[in-house]
């Protein structure tokens, strides 16, 4: 049996709901296979949400846990590389069991690993000048015949005019076009699995979403009245994708799949570290009006107008210039303000995510273990007390425990505690600003123009050979997905997974599932990145509103 994944990131289960009479491939599949919604990780952001589908374990086994980690016993963060994951991904196992594999642009996948086949590395490469391909000739053979194959797009702060926007939009269908032809190039030579997520749907939130809904904070008339059928041009590519597969593969089961959802932001951001600094958990260093605050502002400034200004490729020259400045100096900016030894509590690592200065862990740690679970209640209770104060509103839907969500060996590797905000709709940052009589919670758009956000379930579909017709799934989530691909691959499940095998989608639905014990995995070779990868990454990331 032959298995092919289409993932759109970021899919969202209303839009397609809404819009199927015109995305026929989508209703093909409500219609003749299964559908429903699927739970993503906590929180759902895409290294944590891909790796979860790779894996089929939850972030503590897998240990991603976002795009940055903390390194170890330092304030200090580094972006995340597939070498970073602890579990070892479905592709791998397919190919220890003999199976044929084609993977493209998953995420968390570089350097490339080995496989029994071809695999392309996903957003975590720096870009297509690095040996991003599995084998490693590929490369050559990719980017002679498809060389407009695009790894990640990005247009944070550079779409300010209708041409720009006109021009992005045609962009993101003309990527989709590229990743399907690529992805059934690879096909060709053969497959028994193969993967490929595709970034049109959730770049189109990020980016549009304010032109198509009237009731956004940052909804323009004009503006609307050319692209408010921006996303919907985005889906029915998608759905096209969806349609060119099927046919050159009519005899294959076909999975849908998004890693979250999406869904309108508020245009209101939370100052998560100003809020720790009013609660007396974090001091700031007093640097006054004197050189060092110069300099900060004059930093700030410039860095501000050169990303809203320059073009992705002008981007790429500075960068090649000066590899690794702009990482430095946000860096820099972030933390060089922090008085440690007077700090308990600190973000800015990924979203909601809130460390403790332990003593033991950090250089300057001052909490001790009798104070620890202490203070972690006492900021649960003042986060999920905050309110908006132009509205009422509760801006925190719930702040996790590390421990409450996952569940592993790596889980001391998480942030302390993880901070989900109400529909995951406010903006988050850990800026600390100058200034007295400071709001906590501001009307603010976000500082890259996103206007659409994550939500925590995405799609599921399924179609074909072993799928049953019709069934409305309940209740699955994406850790699931690996389980029940082997199980429909005939081979046996690793003890370890989180997930369950989907059974009622399946047409042998009494067959129960086989479980062993899987060989240990030791991860990929390498995985750190140059100054001037590391800020290709960095670009990549901020382009699409994941960090500041």
């Amino acid at each position: 049996m032959r298995v092919i994944c289409l993932g759109f990131d970021g899919a969202s289960p209303e839009l397609v709901e809404k819009w199927k009479r015109d995305l026929p491939n989508f209703s093909r599949v409500m219609a003749e296979g299964a559908w429903g919604r699927l739970k993503s990780v906590v929180p759902p952001v895409s290294p944590q949400a891909w790796s979860s589908f790779a894996t089929g374990r939850n972030p503590g086994k897998h240990g991603i846990f976002g795009f940055k980690r903390k390194k170890p016993r330092s304030y200090a963060l580094e972006f995340v590389t597939g070498a970073a994951m602890k579990a070892k991904p479905i592709w791998c196992y397919l190919s220890e069991h003999g199976k044929r594999v084609v993977v493209v642009n998953i995420p968390v996948t570089y350097p490339p690993v080995a496989v029994n086949g071809v695999l392309l590395s996903g957003m975590d490469a720096p870009g297509k000048d690095c040996e991003y391909t599995y084998p490693r000739e590929l490369r050559q053979e990719i980017e002679r015949l498809f060389p407009d194959y695009v790894i990640s797009l990005h247009f944070g702060g550079y779409l300010t005019s209708e041409k720009r926007i006109e021009e992005a939009i045609g962009e993101l269908l003309h990527e989709a076009d590229v990743r399907t032809r690529v992805f059934l190039h690879l096909l060709a030579r053969g497959g028994d699995f193969a993967a490929v997520k595709y970034n049109l749907t959730d770049l189109a939130h990020h980016y549009f979403w304010r032109f198509m809904d009237e009731h956004h904070p940052g909804y323009d008339p004009d503006l609307g009245s050319k692209f408010s059928d921006a996303i919907f041009r985005v889906y029915r590519k998608a759905d096209g994708c969806i349609g060119i597969v099927r046919e050159r593969f009519p005899d294959a089961t076909i999975i849908l799949l998004s890693d979250h959802g999406g869904g309108s932001a508020r245009n209101k951001t939370v100052y998560l570290n100003e809020w720790l600094r009013a609660q007396g958990l974090l001091v700031p260093k007093k640097t006054g009006g004197g050189v060092r605050g110069r300099v900060t502002e004059t930093l700030e400034s410039a860095m501000l107008c050169l990303m809203r200004h320059l073009s992705g490729r002008a981007k790429d020259s500075l960068r090649r210039l000066l590899p690794g400045l702009r990482s430095r100096v946000v860096s820099w900016l972030k933390f060089a303000n922090i008085e440690w030894s007077r700090t308990k509590a600190f973000a800015g690592e990924s979203y909601g995510a809130i460390r403790i200065n332990r003593a033991g862990e950090y250089p300057e740690g001052i909490v001790e273990p009798g104070e620890y679970e202490a203070l972690r209640s006492s900021i649960i209770r003042g986060l999920e007390a905050l309110t908006d104060p132009d509205t009422g509103e509760r801006c925190f839907e719930k702040v996790f425990r590390r421990e409450d969500i996952y569940a592993g060996a790596f889980v001391a590797d998480a942030p302390d505690l993880i901070a989900i905000t109400t529909d995951l709709a406010y903006f988050m940052s850990a800026k600390l600003r100058k200034g007295t009589n400071l709001r906590v919670v501001e009307p603010k758009a976000h500082w890259r123009g996103v206007s659409g956000v994550h939500r925590l379930h995405g799609i599921v579909g399924a179609v074909g050979p072993g799928v049953k017709g019709g069934v409305e799934l309940a209740n699955a989530e994406i850790i699931d997905l690996a389980p029940t691909i082997l199980h429909l691959m005939g081979l046996p499940i690793p003890r370890d997974y989180d997930g369950k095998v989907l059974v009622d989608m399946l047409e042998d639905s009494g067959r129960a599932p086989v479980y062993a014990e899987d060989s240990e995995w030791h991860g990929g070779a390498g995985g750190t990145y140059t100054k001037e990868d590391e800020a290709k990454v960095a670009e990549t990331l901020r382009g699409l509103g994941y960090i500041e």
